[in-house]
C-alpha cells in the first residue's frame, strides 16, 4: 500500500486556491482609450476593451451581479494604484453585456508545437428532483458541458464546443487536440 506524502498533497490543494490575474491592459490603457476615442463621436469610452476583457470573466467565474463586481474593481485599486479608474456598476453592465469575444480564426501562426490545456465545466439548467422529474419528464442530470482547448503560451483559445452531460470529456479530447 502507497503512503500519501500529505506534506505535498497538502501543497497541492493551496495551489488549486491560486487565483492568476493578468493586468496586461494597465500598460496599454491611455494608448487604447486614444486609438478606441480616434474620430468617436459623443461621450468618449473611458475604460479601455483590454479592461471589458478583464471584467467579463471575473463576473462569470465568481457569479458577481455587477454592483458586487464594482466593489471588486475598488477593492483591486487600491492593491493596484495604476488601475486609472474604477467603473460604476451601471457602466460594467453596459460594457461586459455589449462584449463578444473574439476567436483567432487563423491557427497556421501558431508554429507546429503548441502546449494546449484541455478543460470542461458543467452548467446546471434543470434542478435534480425539479419540475421535470415532478411531472413525468425524462430524469436527466439537466446540465450543460463547455469543453475549451486554450494555448498555454498564448491564452488563445483553440476550441470550444457545448454539449449536455451525456458526452463524455474523453469524447471531445482527440478532437480538440486535432
Amino acid at each position: 500500500m502507497k503512503r500519501r506524502d500529505w506534506k505535498k498533497y497538502n501543497r497541492e490543494l493551496v495551489r488549486r486556491g491560486e487565483l492568476l490575474l493578468e493586468h496586461d491592459f494597465l500598460k496599454n490603457w491611455d494608448r487604447e482609450l486614444n486609438q478606441m476615442n480616434k474620430g468617436k463621436r459623443g461621450k468618449p469610452f473611458e475604460y479601455p476593451e483590454g479592461f471589458v476583457r478583464f471584467l467579463a470573466p471575473i463576473r462569470v467565474f465568481f457569479h458577481l451581479p455587477y454592483r458586487q463586481e464594482e466593489g471588486f474593481v475598488e477593492a483591486l485599486s487600491k492593491l493596484l494604484p495604476e488601475l486609472k479608474a474604477v467603473p460604476d456598476y451601471s457602466t460594467i453592465y453596459r460594457r461586459v453585456s455589449a462584449f463578444v469575444p473574439e476567436f483567432e480564426q487563423n491557427l497556421e501562426d501558431l508554429g507546429d508545437e503548441v502546449v494546449i490545456a484541455l478543460d470542461n465545466s458543467g452548467v446546471k439548467v434543470i434542478p435534480k428532483d425539479g419540475w421535470v422529474r415532478a411531472h413525468g419528464g425524462r430524469d436527466r442530470k439537466g446540465y450543460l458541458k463547455i469543453h475549451l482547448a486554450v494555448d498555454v503560451k498564448t491564452k488563445q483559445i483553440l476550441a470550444v464546443e457545448v454539449t449536455d452531460e451525456r458526452v463524455a470529456d474523453s469524447e471531445r479530447m482527440k478532437k480538440h487536440v486535432d
